[in-house]
């Protein structure tokens, strides 16, 4: 899944009121990664773990469906 596709997912599931509540510091890593695209590997990965550490706080966040399209948008991210 594209960073902008994933934007707009986290977008509307914060449109839940009980939703994870460290999606809007994922919301804003999203946004830094996408404008981050072209920087050198060491930027691109020290985003990269921050959202892995935002996904990571709760095991059952991470093991939802987003959660895991996160983290592989993050790995992803990291060789791209």
């Amino acid at each position: 899944m594209s960073i902008e596709r994933m934007i707009q997912r986290v977008v509307k599931e914060r449109e839940n009121s009980k939703c994870y509540p460290f999606l809007p510091e994922i919301h804003e890593t999203l946004l830094a990664m996408a404008k981050a695209k072209d920087e050198p590997r060491n930027v691109r990965e020290q985003l990269a773990r921050g959202l892995e550490r935002y996904v990571l706080e709760d095991f059952e966040f991470s093991e939802s469906d987003i959660g895991g399209e996160l983290l592989e948008l993050s790995e992803a991210f990291c060789v791209g």
